[in-house]
């Protein structure tokens, strides 16, 4: 069974053809084996149009920062740090320093959650 997994830009070189220096690899999970092709391997392999993979990219990429973004939002640190933002505003804390200086270190906290499940999740911080 075939799975698109995503695109990969770190290996260049397609594990059907052998030819290097591509922009990205397209990841295949081929009955539990996972090779990166090429994008026009990807196509004579998988029976499916680069506009398909493109879109089964474009899905599993955005249901795996879905998980990152749910788990993120279930952590005990995002959640301290919105309840401090809403403290601080219920508190009529100014916009300013003297309310960034009250949320800086739940944000903080916040923030090393973040990049550790941005990279368990190997997607971009920014993300989600």
């Amino acid at each position: 069974m075939l799975k698109i997994l995503g695109t990969n830009d770190a290996v260049n070189t397609c594990d059907c053809c052998g030819k290097t220096n591509l922009k990205h690899t397209v990841i295949v999970d081929v009955d539990g084996e996972i090779m990166h092709y090429g994008s026009v391997c990807a196509t004579r392999h998988t029976g499916l149009t680069s506009k398909q993979i493109n879109k089964l990219v474009k899905e599993h990429d955005d249901g795996v920062i879905l998980q990152a973004k749910t788990l993120f939002e279930k952590s005990a640190e995002y959640i301290a740090e919105q309840n401090a933002i809403r403290k601080a505003n219920r508190d009529n804390l100014k916009p300013g320093k003297e309310f960034y200086n009250y949320v800086k270190p739940f944000e903080e906290q916040a923030s090393i959650v973040k990049n550790q499940i941005a990279k368990q999740f190997n997607v971009e911080v920014y993300k989600f």
